[in-house]
């Protein structure tokens, strides 16, 4: 030891005590660098994720459009078709309403009596004759 209490080593014992400590720091390094590799490829396979995730996204969103886009157009048409089905019913209500009147202002039809039977009875026996 010197005078400060430092413990004095011969040039060779430092080289080696260096080199041990570079080889230290250049294991290190390497698991680093490894470490680095894999969380950059996780990066990219992440980017690459989300860059799909991204387009499914606008596909579905164009998709989704063009549906509503269907669908409004189809409730427009079965509305047209339900006011011309409604407007044919109201028709068809007036003419009921129309034949009803009629109905009520036409006299009833008298029944039958037992002797215009037997006329006619008597008129098919004549005729089979």
């Amino acid at each position: 030891e010197n005078i400060l209490g430092y413990k004095t080593m011969s040039a060779d014992d430092t080289i080696a005590e260096l080199t041990a400590e570079i080889a230290s720091y250049r294991m290190k390094n390497q698991e680093l660098s490894a470490t680095r590799d894999q969380q950059k490829a996780e990066i990219n396979k992440l980017t690459t994720d989300i860059s799909t995730l991204f387009i499914t996204a606008r596909q579905e969103l164009q998709r989704n459009k063009q549906l509503k886009r269907s669908a409004v157009t189809d409730c427009k048409h079965a509305t047209k078709r339900l006011s011309g089905t409604l407007n044919t019913l109201g028709n068809l209500h007036k003419q009921v309403e129309h034949l009803n009147s009629l109905l009520a202002q036409t006299p009833a039809l008298e029944e039958p009596d037992d002797q215009s039977e037997e006329q006619q009875e008597y008129l098919d026996s004549d005729s089979s004759d």
